[in-house]
């Protein structure tokens, strides 16, 4: 990429894809890791309780929040293994 970009942006889009990957929940504006989700419109309800047992909040019959499920056994930044956090916060793009 020719064009800056702030490398913590990069990794929150990342995790999001992958959320949305793996559980089926979409993030909303300003997400950030830990968060609550939206799970996605193509989701049934039946398909949901299995999905999220502890449930969510309905605020609109297309729109239900969950909390964020967990992603392995890591949910924030701070419980990731400290090889990614050394990685993302040690890259430097050097003229």
């Amino acid at each position: 990429m020719t064009t800056g970009r702030n490398f913590d942006e990069i990794l929150r889009v990342l995790d999001s894809m992958q959320l949305t990957v793996k559980h089926k929940v979409a993030t909303p504006a300003n997400w950030q890791a830990g968060d609550d989700v939206i799970i996605v419109p193509s989701v049934s309800n039946e398909e949901a309780e299995e999905m999220f047992p502890k449930g969510w909040e309905t605020v609109k019959p297309y729109l239900r929040v969950v909390a964020q499920p967990k992603w392995g056994e890591c949910q924030t930044e701070s419980e990731l293994p400290k090889e990614r956090v050394t990685q993302s916060r040690s890259l430097s793009l050097a003229p």
